[in-house]
């Protein structure tokens, strides 16, 4: 399958790339941010194919980053984005927030050290990433 070799190389890619930037003691200082503009449904429609999907997923990877976390999540029915809690990124069916693409652009910001009101005025950061 094609797609299985595309994921097999970019995982290859960012292994070969966070040892090279370890070796060079940069992996601390660096954020990488592997993500879709878009993604496909998780199930297959009427005519066996997927259409557009409003959720999808991103890969933080940083030596200043505390590893290991989940922000965010889907339901186990339909794979809907739950709602979320901004401040920590965690799941809270209290809330009527989900993850946007805003909130996640500033959250990225933030965990690079940038003033997202500089650049991104009134969009609430979505925390967890690195606080």
């Amino acid at each position: 399958n094609d797609q299985h070799q595309l994921y097999e190389d970019l995982f290859s890619g960012l292994k070969t790339l966070v040892e090279r930037l370890q070796q060079k003691n940069l992996f601390d200082d660096t954020l990488i941010v592997v993500l879709s503009e878009m993604t496909r449904t998780p199930k297959m429609n009427a005519d066996e194919g997927k259409d557009h999907w409003p959720s999808t997923s991103a890969i933080l990877i940083s030596g200043g980053l505390n590893g290991g976390k989940v922000i965010g999540g889907t339901d186990a029915n339909n794979l809907e984005a739950l709602p979320v809690r901004l401040s920590t990124g965690q799941v809270d069916s209290s809330q009527s927030t989900k993850i946007n693409y805003d909130n996640f652009a500033a959250g990225v910001l933030h965990a690079a050290g940038i003033d997202t009101e500089q650049y991104m005025p009134g969009v609430e950061v979505l925390h967890g990433i690195v606080d």
